[in-house]
């Protein structure tokens, strides 16, 4: 039986362990945190709580060393040295991203987790993540592809001014996307654009007002390098209700994500750990929420072209409590885990989501979680 471990008890991690005890029967499930409230606030009958200082390697190695497979699930900035640990103890990690530099350290390590026959696999919640897989599904099904379209987001049923959006995971994960530059495939060149740039307006069907998505940091992962020079163009942006951005925008323009610390009446702090304060105290929180994905590929299959969409449309649970982001994001990481711990994940080394990944195998995963996708062809 499997020993999993879960680094970090935030509110993704909450599904996270649900998932894996009722999917996968492990012989238990470790879960580390700094935080005794967030600790208590999971519960499971195989759940073996310990807490500690994330950041301490003396506090987690022990538990890496114990554990099958494990997964970050606290801040990204942990991720590397989790996964160092990860393969000098020989076990499988995945993590939930969320920084490209990160990732990219974690991508320098693939040759030492491939010889510790090691599995590492970064970014796999939503987006990074099942996007990314959805995608390349789509992509596998054409002869030559032209473009390909990621379009995703987590919305509040019901928003509420001024900025039409809620706490559906960490603000600093989420002030990390809108900072960072984004990859995309221009002319099947990697090209580097702006966050928060190339907006547009668009349409979910069935029932959602107009909404807007703009270019936002690591949604689509390692996918325009995998595919730099086959695919002419490729991007993602994030979906918000219209307005979003643009206030968004104005918060950054006037330097309230700047990370650097000033002195302020004698305690050291930066412009973005106060934005980061403000929208965890602020925001509402245990919203109902809906996530919404939506992939588009182009390209040519028996000499015609053809479009393929896939579309997810997931709400919030109230049987299990889960919100769509939960859902979607962290059930997404425990498919990864259960793959991994049942083989069939076999190859090592860090992977690529998009190469290392049975597509259609995860999909079927997700309808056996209630997560329906809604595959075209045209």
């Amino acid at each position: 039986m499997t020993t999993f471990l879960v680094c970090g008890a935030g509110l993704m991690s909450k599904a996270l362990v649900y998932d894996l005890i009722k999917f996968n029967n492990p012989a238990k499930v470790i879960l580390l945190d700094i935080d005794q409230a967030r600790l208590d606030s999971i519960t499971g009958e195989k759940v073996e709580k310990h807490r500690g200082d994330l950041s301490d390697k003396a506090f987690f190695e022990p538990f890496i060393r114990e554990a099958d497979v494990a997964a970050g699930s606290a801040s990204y900035k942990l991720n590397r040295a989790l996964t160092e640990c990860s393969i000098r103890h020989k076990t499988h990690f995945i993590d939930l991203g969320g920084n490209n530099s990160v990732v990219d350290a974690q991508f320098a390590l693939s040759d030492l987790a491939a010889a510790a026959g090691v599995t590492i696999i970064p970014d796999c919640g939503l987006a990074p993540g099942m996007a990314s897989i959805l995608a390349a599904d789509g992509i596998s099904q054409f002869d030559k592809v032209e473009s390909v379209k990621l379009r995703v987001g987590g919305l509040p049923q019901n928003p509420a001014p001024p900025l039409n959006y809620a706490v559906f995971f960490s603000p600093e994960g989420l002030l990390n996307e809108y900072r960072e530059p984004t990859v995309v495939l221009r002319d099947g060149k990697l090209t580097k654009l702006q966050s928060l740039t190339e907006g547009e307006r668009l349409s979910f069907p069935p029932n959602f007002p107009e909404l807007e998505a703009y270019h936002t940091s690591g949604g689509a992962s390692t996918l325009p390098y995998t595919f730099e020079k086959e695919i002419s163009e490729l991007d993602y942006k994030t979906i918000r209700y219209v307005g979003h951005f643009e206030k968004i925008k104005f918060l950054f323009d006037i330097g309230m994500a700047d990370e650097t610390k000033y002195d302020v009446d004698g305690v050291m702090l930066s412009p973005d750990q106060v934005l980061r304060n403000v929208l965890y105290r602020h925001l509402p929180k245990n919203a109902p929420d809906v996530v919404l994905v939506y992939v588009e590929v182009i390209g040519m299959k028996h000499n015609r072209r053809q479009t393929a969409t896939y579309y997810i449309e997931d709400y919030l649970d109230k049987t299990t409590g889960h919100s769509a982001m939960q859902r979607t994001t962290a059930y997404s990481a425990a498919i990864v885990m259960q793959m991994i711990a049942e083989g069939s994940i076999s190859q090592r080394g860090t992977l690529r989501s998009e190469k290392g990944i049975d597509h259609r195998r995860f999909i079927e995963h997700l309808g056996e979680r209630g997560i329906g996708v809604k595959i075209e062809s045209k």
